[in-house]
């Protein structure tokens, strides 16, 4: 899930890039998975983790390369104040990541809607393969979302997902549409478990569909290609 567009938030690195932690976290035991594992999160705090770490980790999860961006633009973000988080097993092996954006403005403070809500935006957020289904990755993206509500006091999170329904104007051919609709469904499904609503649903009634906006985009009201926009409200008081 990637973003498409280079973040225009400038000179916000400094003391916010150091302030965050490393948290340690753990993950209950399932069937598949029946031992405790713990893991820690950090937030990369210099271009060379995100030369050497974070980027190669992006290619090896997200493998088609119109899902990424160059290594470039990814600097550019960093450099910009982007929160980048890798998530390490006890090994100390890089296994998952996530990009979390937040609108700060040219004195590093928050910019809230007119609401007085602060939203934030996940470009990229993903384990390796063989982390996946043990709620791994769920764990991760929850405790990020912790870690911004108390530095940022962020209230809700932002994901951007194919809509199944709108896929045949994509990029896929022919043969690969039928796979990449019933990812596409699936990965709906998966966030939706994890808490999150989609907006413009078109099961909801109208007057129960929440309003579509982007932040950090140009045009915040236009949905970005053939993606549904989901949100999930980590102030429980705004559900």
């Amino acid at each position: 899930m990637s973003d498409k567009r280079s973040s225009r938030n400038s000179g916000q690195m400094g003391s916010i890039q150091d302030q965050f932690d490393k948290g340690r976290f753990a993950v209950e035991p399932k069937a598949t998975q029946p031992q405790v594992l713990e893991f820690s999160l950090e937030r990369v705090n210099s271009v060379e983790t995100l030369e050497q770490e974070w980027e190669p980790l992006l290619c090896e999860i997200f493998t088609d390369e119109n899902d990424r961006e160059p290594i470039d633009v990814l600097t550019e973000r960093f450099e910009n104040g982007e929160n980048f988080f890798l998530m390490r097993n006890d090994q100390g092996e890089a296994i998952g990541l996530e990009l979390s954006q937040v609108l700060l403005d040219e004195n590093e403070k928050i910019v809230p809607n007119e609401s007085g809500h602060v939203a934030m935006y996940v470009p990229w957020t993903g384990v390796k393969e063989g982390y996946r289904n043990d709620g791994i990755g769920t764990a991760m993206n929850s405790k990020i979302a912790e870690l911004m509500g108390e530095r940022y006091g962020v209230t809700h999170t932002l994901i951007d997902i194919e809509d199944p329904d709108r896929m045949h104007d994509s990029g896929y051919s022919e043969e690969e549409l039928p796979e990449a609709i019933g990812f596409a469904e699936r990965r709906i499904n998966y966030w939706r478990r994890q808490g999150f609503l989609v907006v413009d649903d078109e099961s909801k009634p109208t007057g129960q569909k929440l309003e579509y906006c982007r932040p950090g985009s140009d045009d915040t009201d236009e949905i970005q290609a053939y993606d549904h926009m989901t949100v999930r409200f980590e102030n429980k008081a705004l559900a």
